[in-house]
């Protein structure tokens, strides 16, 4: 009964609620709450579990980190091929280590194997510090053959979400020894076992505790943001980002800026400890949430940006102009209080200035001005590496299959966020979901590698061009001459790219008000907004098209 009015609330929340990278992580997330609970409600109403194992699947969270190696199958010995490339000096070390911090990232089903015909994968789970798991298939049928042992007691259980493209469902072990799951496979599925296997993810957490968890997530993406929900996302930053909050002298909280201490082409960036500023940091690297740029316009000077939700009371999304004393006035009197938020300020240094032509700037943005955030490919700007931009627990397998669910039950969500940037990037129109996995195999390219095609700012989707609020920002550099005739793809950069570019200016007047210890202007914060890397790396050709960004070191190789 708990579990079904979590996907009553889940499900309504996530409904109706804006999405983006900005917003749209808060969407796919209550989607990802709501499957999940759903399942999981179906599994137990349908006797696959009953209370107490519930509660004994619950109470097992002392997970070990899952190992990989070699084992003997028949005269042969196979080795299951890990997720991700895996050593002790490796950023990925680090990584995988994060997954064992006290925070909701152990909600998201931790991927532990694929096995397939001939290959099979050992690992440990949250209960049985031993599992071997194979696959056979048979004409049209496949059998998944684990074996359990070693359990850390005699009342824990692991749970598991089974998957292939095309099918998707839990299985509990409460008891060592030998276990079969049968089931029959169509065309595409029998394909997809032989050379992908049968994608197998632990809920570290047991059942449970994960649903517990998801509703947890959902009152933080979803909810009503307090104090509380705030000074976790603030842990969650320092636990996971290694952010820490230096508190400025009061009389920095708010530093008073006039119209003419700032010119067109100069910077802006914001982040707020809300869900979802938090989360884009956390997949990026970045110390920032949103940029945005001002523009002198007809005399007048606005703060010019795509939002995915509005900036209250303003009502408007997408591309906006908003007048400089009217954005200051609102930001600090409602969204942007130095408690809870950070905003900062950056001058076009003297060279770039001399190239920025702000005709051009000016009349590209009243060209984009009203349309609609750019949803179609926010995400792929996420991503420009087959696996390095996955931040854990999240992995290309898990985005896979979950992609795959979602576009067999025609969630609108993928064909919003991904269908049409991924016909762009095969070169095919129309395919659904499922179709485009056939074009994958066709072109015999994995999921990371269809997803880290770089993105062309020349695309144009079903709604037209689209831009998120770091790829208008670069683009208007771009537009306007700053770049010079640089081959740079707007659309490949997140916020934090855009403030690493080498185009700023060291120094703000000191007549201003602003530290003169910081090379911006931090105008609203009660916690100083520490930029790293800010205005470090000179603008070439395909710059960002292939960068990891694998926390917490996020380290970014020269000319990625």
């Amino acid at each position: 009964a708990l579990c079904l009015a979590a996907c009553a609330c889940l499900q309504r929340g996530a409904s109706t609620h804006p999405s983006c990278v900005c917003g749209a992580l808060s969407y796919i997330m209550g989607r990802i709450c709501f499957i999940v609970a759903l399942l999981v409600s179906v599994s137990s109403l349908a006797g696959a579990v009953d209370e107490a194992s519930l509660l004994r699947a619950g109470f097992a969270s002392n997970h070990q980190e899952p190992f990989y190696r070699a084992w003997t199958r028949g005269h042969e010995t196979h080795v299951a091929k890990p997720s991700l490339p895996y050593d002790e000096e490796s950023p990925l070390r680090v990584s995988r280590e994060l997954q064992d911090r006290p925070f909701d990232l152990s909600v998201i089903p931790f991927f532990v194997g694929s096995p397939r015909p001939g290959a099979g994968v050992e690992f440990s789970g949250s209960c049985f510090r031993s599992f071997r798991a194979s696959v056979t298939v048979s004409g049209g049928k496949a059998t998944l053959e684990l074996h359990a042992e070693d359990a850390k007691s005699k009342t824990c259980s692991d749970s598991f979400v089974i998957a292939t493209r095309s099918r998707l469902f839990f299985k509990f072990f409460f008891f060592h020894g030998k276990h079969k799951v049968h089931f029959e496979l169509d065309d595409y599925e029998h394909f997809d076992v032989q050379k992908n296997g049968v994608r197998m993810f632990l809920l570290k957490d047991g059942v449970v505790r994960t649903v517990e968890d998801l509703i947890h997530i959902y009152k933080l993406a979803l909810g009503k943001q307090s104090k509380s929900t705030l000074a976790e996302n603030a842990e969650f930053l320092r636990s996971y980002m290694n952010f820490s909050f230096v508190e400025r002298p009061q009389h920095l909280w708010n530093i008073p800026l006039k119209e003419s201490d700032i010119k067109s082409g100069d910077y802006m960036a914001m982040t707020d400890y809300d869900f979802v500023n938090p989360a884009v940091m956390y997949l990026t690297g970045g110390r920032s949430g949103h940029a945005g740029m001002f523009l002198w316009i007809d005399g007048e000077l606005f703060l010019c940006e795509v939002l995915d939700q509005p900036n209250k009371p303003d009502t408007r999304i997408g591309v906006i102009r908003t007048p400089f004393k009217e954005y200051m006035k609102y930001a600090q009197e409602t969204w942007c209080s130095p408690e809870t938020c950070a905003l900062a300020f950056a001058r076009l240094s003297d060279d770039a200035r001399s190239r920025f032509n702000e005709t051009a700037a000016v009349e590209w943005f009243k060209e984009l001005e009203g349309r609609q955030y750019g949803f179609h490919n926010v995400f792929f700007t996420l991503v420009d590496t087959p696996h390095d931009n996955f931040a854990p627990p999240f992995t290309e397998e898990f985005i896979d299959i979950l992609f795959a669910f979602m576009g067999r039950h025609k969630f609108a969500a993928v064909t919003k966020f991904y269908v049409e940037g991924l016909n762009k990037r095969l070169g095919v129109t129309g395919k659904t979901m499922l179709e485009l996995y056939e074009v994958m195999e066709q072109h015999g390219i994995t999921f990371g590698e269809a997803m880290s095609i770089p993105e062309n700012d020349d695309w144009v989707y079903s709604d037209g061009s689209n831009v998120c609020c770091d790829t208008f920002v670069t683009t208007a550099y771009r537009r306007a001459g700053v770049f010079g005739g640089m081959d740079i793809q707007a659309t490949e950069f997140t916020p934090r790219d855009s403030y690493m570019l080498n185009i700023f200016n060291a120094t703000w007047p000191a007549t201003v008000g602003c530290e003169t210890d910081v090379p911006y202007c931090q105008v609203i914060g009660k916690y100083a907004m520490d930029l790293e890397g800010f205005s470090s790396v000179s603008p070439y050709p395909h710059m960002n098209e292939r960068c990891p960004t694998l926390p917490p070191l996020y380290k970014r190789p020269h000319g990625c």
